[in-house]
């Protein structure tokens, strides 16, 4: 769609945007910590699926952290999967989102075991 003179309106281009800054985010993350930064692209996956961090919403984010996390993946994978979605939502400066990841209510312990 292009607006006055040839070019894109400039809400065409906030969805790239997004998706740039959750790869940077990805990137960062890897640069911190290569094995986090793995799972900070899985957590991606999960969490945004290529669409950028507008699409997300506290429902989507607990969504994923207490139920498609511990039914979908191996059980070995919770400990990690569920830290490298706090450190990516923290470089997204999503810090509401992030605490959620990180609380006792997302039932994972340091072990990737899931309580309760």
């Amino acid at each position: 769609m292009r607006g006055f003179a040839g070019t894109l309106p400039r809400w065409a281009h906030i969805a790239e945007m997004t998706t740039r800054n959750v790869a940077a985010a990805v990137a960062a993350i890897e640069r911190g910590d290569p094995a986090l930064g793995d799972w900070a692209q899985v957590a991606a996956d999960g969490l945004i699926a290529g669409e950028g961090e507008e699409t997300l919403c506290q429902a989507f984010v607990q969504d994923f952290l207490w139920y498609r996390l511990p039914t979908k993946y191996p059980q070995r994978a919770l400990g990690p999967i569920a830290r490298a979605s706090e450190s990516l939502l923290r470089e997204l400066r999503l810090e509401r989102y992030a605490s959620i990841a990180g609380s006792d209510m997302t039932g994972i312990d340091p072990r990737g075991v899931a309580r309760g």
